[in-house]
């Protein structure tokens, strides 16, 4: 569900027909997508998410693409869809995504190098 607790659709996912395409999702996709990917092929599905956000639109809430998360990375998603960029942190400490607001600027950093990155900007 939404973060945002006012949303007029939140009431959608206590319907009838939302908890029968869940329950069907997680028979045909009970592991998390995102972490069989990346080879955590054990971590049980807690949400079933829409790939695109729905945004209110009752056909695309009822026909939308959708897709078994766990918690951790549809907190992830819902993070980076409400503000536009991913806090993932690498492994030299500092944000990949560079939409990230560190990055008020350019981000200039070499991957080979192990130096800090350098802000420009």
């Amino acid at each position: 569900m939404s973060s945002r607790p006012h949303q007029k659709w939140n009431r959608w996912y206590g319907l009838a027909v939302w908890q029968k395409r869940r329950k069907h999702q997680f028979v045909i996709e009970p592991f998390c997508c995102v972490c069989t990917a990346q080879g955590r092929l054990s971590v049980v599905a807690t949400e079933v998410d829409h790939v695109e956000p729905h945004r209110g639109n009752w056909m695309s809430f009822r026909l939308g693409a959708v897709q078994s998360l766990c918690a951790s990375c549809h907190g992830h998603k819902k993070f980076e869809e409400e503000h536009g960029y991913s806090r993932a942190i690498g492994e030299d400490g500092w944000p990949i995504d560079p939409r990230h607001p560190v990055y008020g600027g350019k981000r200039e950093h070499k991957d080979d190098d192990d130096t800090p990155p350098v802000l420009i900007g």
